[in-house]
Parts: structure tokens; C-alpha cells; sequence
């Protein structure tokens, strides 16, 4: 880590205190992530084809 001490800044470096390393675990793997990503699109690609579909319907209904 590199620090850079400027005395017109106003602190003392000597009294800075490292923070510990946090301990982190991964909720879900890399594939699990994937796969909800991956599912959310789709989901969302399905739901606005199916809008474009009934919009399609009632436009084609009203110019009947």
C-alpha cells in the first residue's frame, strides 16, 4: 500500500490504523449467478415479446 504524507493535509500517518481484511463468502457460485442472470433476460425478453404480441392482437382486432 503506498501512502503519501503531506503535511499540509493535517494528519499524522503514524496514526492511521489498518483496517482487517474482511472475510467474504460468495451467497451463490459463478454458474448459479449465471444462470439467474441469464433467467432474468430471458424472463424479461419473453414479457416484452408477449406485450408486442398483444398489442399485435388488439391492432389487428380493431382493423377488422
Amino acid at each position: 500500500v503506498l501512502m503519501v504524507y503531506d503535511a499540509s493535509l493535517g494528519y499524522d500517518p503514524d496514526e492511521w490504523e489498518e483496517c482487517p481484511v474482511k472475510e467474504q463468502f460468495m451467497v451463490f457460485s459463478f454458474f448459479t449467478r449465471l444462470l439467474l442472470s441469464t433467467a432474468a433476460v430471458a424472463f424479461v425478453v419473453f414479457f416484452y415479446r408477449m406485450i408486442e404480441v398483444n398489442n399485435a392482437k388488439e391492432k389487428a382486432s380493431k382493423e377488422k
